[in-house]
């Protein structure tokens, strides 16, 4: 029995090892593969650049500086304008 013993005791440390060896190539692995997303971001491979200024030193607003319109107006705007064409076709369909 003793000749079965030291088998599967070997064999248990046998698989020990590879588990363990083959957990650490893992890791590596997926170590790297992490690395090599982060280096592929765009926004941490650009070059810093500062905002543009104007000759006193005041920043240059980048608001549009013409005719703006909220998100939320538009909206209500294209609300109105399908209620009434959906009307209008009710009113056509009619005749």
């Amino acid at each position: 029995m003793s000749l079965w013993d030291n088998f599967g005791e070997s064999l248990g440390g046998v698989w020990d090892s590879v588990s363990s060896g083959a957990g650490q190539i893992f890791d590596a692995v997926v170590d790297s593969e992490v690395d090599r997303v982060k280096s592929a971001d765009p926004a941490s491979n650009r070059p810093k650049t500062d905002a543009a200024q104007q000759p006193g030193g005041q920043p240059i607003p980048t608001q549009s500086q013409g005719f703006v319109v909220d998100n939320k107006t538009l909206m209500i705007g294209g609300g109105i304008a399908a209620v009434l064409l959906i009307g209008l076709v009710a009113v056509m369909g009619r005749r």
